[in-house]
């Protein structure tokens, strides 16, 4: 690297190599290099943030639902269910609960169901936050998910009294629609005057980043 000197002193053959390569990719290029020189970590283009602050700002945001995990799990779990009634029947433990958030929420079954379906994103988000520059360990776990509820699916349609709609469509985009509802219910309501736009933007790109991957892994042959 030349000093800021050397860079006075060049003649105009260097001047027009350096405008030539200000086009689109020299513009990458020269992001990727101030970003590296300021320290900033690189960030995996399969993510759906635009960049490092981005992400930074969301990762703290999800620091308050891990703090209130178990009900923040519950209240997701909860709102998903309560816009899909049918699914209710797809779980053995819970087809006889009666669906009232008080009910719900002190019915150990419930709870366990819900930490699982949190741990989907909350443990992508710690991958992430270990080595942000490189995704491909969390989109590769994101699809076998996927993999293991066509599984469960096929499980659960011969097993028990669930519609042929919810079997073949467990990880559809109407389904995980209503997750997200829940999804992003949860952030709204533990978050509070924290959710404002901004945060609601990083909070539905990173849930349609998970559920993406999760249907790549359901849909696979």
């Amino acid at each position: 690297m030349g000093s800021g000197s050397s860079v006075q002193r060049s003649g105009k053959g260097d001047r027009s190599s350096s405008k030539a390569t200000t086009g689109s990719g020299g513009q990458n290029n020269l992001a990727t290099a101030q970003q590296q020189q300021s320290g900033v970590p690189q960030l995996d283009k399969q993510l759906p943030f635009a960049n490092y602050r981005e992400w930074y700002n969301f990762k703290n945001f999800w620091k308050t639902v891990q703090r209130n995990k178990d009900n923040c799990a519950k209240l997701m779990f909860f709102k998903y269910l309560e816009q899909n009634p049918d699914l209710l029947q797809a779980y053995a433990k819970l087809r006889n609960m009666e669906m009232n958030e008080e009910t719900a929420f002190n019915n150990s079954d419930f709870e366990h169901l819900a930490n699982q379906y949190l741990d989907v994103f909350d443990e992508a988000i710690t991958t992430i936050e270990s080595n942000p520059g490189d995704v491909s360990s969390v989109v590769e776990e994101l699809q076998n998910v996927g993999k293991r509820h066509r599984r469960i699916s096929c499980i659960e349609a011969s097993s028990f009294a669930v519609t042929t709609t919810v079997s073949k469509d467990w990880l559809s985009v109407a389904i995980l629609q209503k997750l997200q509802e829940g999804f992003m219910e949860m952030a709204r309501q533990v978050l509070q005057d924290r959710f404002t736009e901004k945060c609601e933007n990083s909070f539905g790109k990173f849930f349609d980043f998970v559920a993406k991957n999760l249907q790549q892994g359901f849909n696979a042959s």
